[in-house]
Parts: C-alpha cells; sequence; structure tokens
C-alpha cells in the first residue's frame, strides 16, 4: 500500500501516508497514520525507499522508491 504510493519522483512522507489512508477505507481494516509512519520508516531502513531528510519528520521529509 505504501510502496504504491512512492515513486521516483520525490514525495513528502505526510502525501504517501495520507493517500494510504484514503485507500484504506475498508471498515474492517483500520490502520492509522501513527502505524503507517512506522512502516515508511522501516521501509526506508531497509532500503525500499530512500530519504531526503529525516524519516520521522512525517510534513518535512521526502522519500523515493530505491529502483
Amino acid at each position: 500500500m505504501l510502496l504504491a504510493q512512492a515513486a521516483s519522483e520525490w514525495r513528502k512522507v505526510a502525501f504517501i501516508i495520507g493517500n494510504a489512508l484514503g485507500l484504506s477505507s475498508n471498515p474492517y481494516l483500520q490502520v492509522g497514520d501513527l502505524a503507517l509512519h512506522e512502516r515508511v520508516i522501516a521501509l526506508v531502513e531497509e532500503g525500499a525507499l530512500i530519504a531526503d531528510g529525516d524519516p520521522s519528520e512525517m510534513r518535512v521529509c521526502r522519500v523515493r522508491l530505491s529502483h
């Protein structure tokens, strides 16, 4: 869900999380923004995303796909 919102160009972490939240409209599967934010940080640490800035700063940091 998060990687599908990322792209080869830089996007703000808050934008990616907001789009992912919009896609998770299933009333039985609720995921909060903090859980998604932690997952973005993990994806940066795993190398799936590249960060421009501190990933813990959701509104400032930008990320893009690593490949």
